[in-house]
């Protein structure tokens, strides 16, 4: 339905860690780019020339002392690379552990906080009870699922269907039940026999949660 695939918010997530690492690695080449470079420690420039009959020992010694250190100082470019190194594993580190975290977690409490990167969605699952029948539809729109606290009889029919130009589903948090991805003006039907209490969520934008009761 609607050509998506119920994997959708895959997509996005890796298109999103994908944007950051670039950002990420652009900024440290930045860095590592306007960092000027110390070809040579003022020490090692004053022996050369010291070799080099440019200057005598003693002007050599005075200059030294004058620098207050004959060792100089670490190439500025080479601590730029050390900050860029740091900051390409740490963008590698999240990439990798991101889709540990979201399995561990369900995919549930962490996509939460990233809703508003995928489009939004609010939690209508404490909204005032509102009692149906054996036939009851929930509309999505404007993000949200209306009623979000439905409670009908065992063997009701429910049918979910998308207002939203953007696609939706509806799934489960037990992962017992779920929709199909359904585009705008798509709907479908499951029909709930048996008695349950159900937090369902958007696996698309997880924000968007809601509450069936089956009684």
């Amino acid at each position: 339905m609607g050509g998506y695939g119920d994997g959708w918010w895959v997509l996005m997530w890796a298109w999103m860690a994908a944007f950051w690492l670039l950002v990420i690695v652009g900024a440290a080449w930045l860095i590592w780019r306007a960092a000027p470079r110390q070809d040579a420690a003022p020490g090692e420039v004053l022996k050369q020339r010291l070799a080099r009959g440019d200057i005598d020992l003693d002007e050599y010694r005075a200059l030294v002392q004058a620098l207050g250190s004959g060792t100089g100082s670490p190439r500025t470019r080479d601590n730029a690379q050390i900050v860029l190194a740091a900051l390409a594993a740490l963008a590698v580190i999240i990439l990798i552990a991101a889709p540990a975290i979201v399995a561990a977690r369900g995919g549930w409490d962490m996509f939460d906080h990233m809703g508003w990167m995928m489009g939004g969605g609010r939690d209508t699952s404490s909204a005032p009870l509102t009692t149906g029948g054996t036939a009851e539809i929930v509309t999505i729109q404007d993000f949200a699922f209306s009623p979000g606290n439905l409670q009908v009889p065992a063997g009701a029919a429910v049918t979910w269907t998308n207002r939203d130009s953007t696609p939706h589903d509806a799934t489960s948090r037990d992962g017992s039940w779920k929709t199909g991805t359904l585009s705008k003006g798509e709907s479908e039907t499951l029909t709930f026999d048996r008695a349950g209490d159900y937090d369902y969520y958007c696996s698309i934008h997880p924000s968007m949660k809601a509450r069936l009761v089956v009684r």
